[in-house]
């Protein structure tokens, strides 16, 4: 059974009395993955670029093929010459963090049918985010409209930064205290061992789930307490 069914019933539980039960999921690498935008943005630059072997390169990757960074198909291939990495990084730091490829990113496996199943055990489903408003805001509403996720049905809330400039952790901590006037913390997912353990301190009556294994470099070791999974797979899956 999957580690994620008692979450339902708990959710179902909180909202039989009275309470709002609050699920809480980060977006890049945790819901969605981010491999499609990676490709996708490199692809732009292997056509600009004008190298014959390296668009032969990325013609031939997936999504899969990307983990953290972009940088990772080309230094597998042996792509290593410094001034090629330092083009690319420039090309992906604007786009990346743009409305433009806000959208392209690809639902993690049995996502949509967990997200819906809490949805209808009566919670409300917020995207906490590191993405900010004001250059990611259409694109992620766009995003979540076009993966069937709740959002404007009175079960989503989409929580972005206000600013590019503020910090992930500062946001997420800040709305975490937001988060506790709204309702129950039944569980929060996340991609990043930092913000797991954070939840975890803030919310220790809740389940605190750390998907995947693509994170920042030099992350701090997850809490004993999280459950990890690699994906939502469960029953919902249809």
């Amino acid at each position: 059974m999957s580690e994620l069914v008692p979450l339902v019933a708990r959710t179902a539980a909180i909202a039989s009395s009275g309470a709002l039960p609050l699920v809480v999921f980060d977006l890049d690498s945790t819901l969605f993955s981010t491999g499609e935008r990676h490709r996708r943005i490199l692809a732009e630059f292997a056509a600009r670029h004008g190298d014959p072997g390296l668009q032969t390169l990325v013609d031939g990757l997936s999504p899969r093929d990307f983990r953290w960074s972009v940088l990772g198909p080309l230094q597998r291939a042996g792509w290593d010459d410094p001034a090629l990495h330092k083009a690319v990084m420039k090309a992906w730091s604007k786009a990346f963090f743009s409305d433009r490829m806000a959208d392209v990113d690809l639902l993690v496996r049995g996502a949509h049918g967990f997200v819906h199943a809490v949805a209808d055990a009566g919670a409300l489903c917020v995207y906490l985010t590191g993405r900010d408003a004001p250059g990611m805001g259409a694109g992620t509403l766009r995003l979540l409209h076009r993966a069937g996720l709740p959002l404007l049905d009175g079960h989503g809330l989409a929580m972005l930064k206000a600013s590019t400039s503020a910090a992930d952790a500062a946001h997420k901590q800040d709305a975490a205290a937001r988060l506790r006037a709204l309702g129950t913390v039944v569980a929060t997912f996340e991609n990043e061992p930092g913000h797991a353990n954070d939840f975890l301190a803030a919310f220790p009556e809740g389940t605190h789930v750390l998907v995947g294994d693509v994170h920042r470099p030099g992350a701090p070791d997850p809490d004993p307490a999280l459950v990890c999974v690699e994906d939502f797979r469960g029953p919902w899956e249809a």
